[in-house]
């Protein structure tokens, strides 16, 4: 819980969330006050759960949101530009665990991961779709980013 204990306080108080790739909804109880909080995943674990792929066109509501969070799921994505061209025009602020090939050694094949992007590439991504980099922390060879719409 010390990754998403450090993601959650990336979050401004009362923001709206959808964290995708949401698991057992850790980052739930780290939350500053007064967050609305909507898991989404690949599969429905219970009724709160939105289903959502990211290998596909986004079919949720990202108006209903300003905060998304993506905590060790972009590893899992094959086209991160794309995910962010549907997020820039709804999302104001984004919270990322991902790693970066430059930060950790680890055989990408073996962890079934799809993506294989450096800090300097990812960044490149965020400056294109008008995001800046408010913070950054690495935590176990993890490169954890805030992010804001500019």
């Amino acid at each position: 819980d010390e990754r998403t204990q450090i993601l959650a306080g990336f979050i401004k108080p009362g923001a709206r969330i959808i964290e995708f790739g949401a698991g057992n909804m850790s980052l739930k109880k780290f939350l500053p006050l007064y967050c609305t909080y909507t898991p989404s995943d690949i599969q429905k674990r219970s009724e709160d759960y939105l289903l959502c792929d990211l290998n596909k066109k986004i079919q949720l509501n990202l108006s209903a949101y300003d905060t998304v969070v993506f905590s060790g799921v972009l590893e899992y994505v094959y086209d991160i530009e794309d995910v962010f061209s549907q997020l820039a025009p709804f999302i104001k602020h984004v919270v990322i665990s991902y790693v970066c090939t430059d930060v950790s050694n680890c055989n990408r094949l073996n962890e079934g991961w799809l993506s294989d992007y450096s800090k300097k590439d990812l960044k490149d991504i965020f400056t294109k779709h008008s995001y800046e980099v408010i913070d950054y922390r690495e935590w176990r060879k993890q490169s954890l980013f805030k992010l804001r719409k500019q």
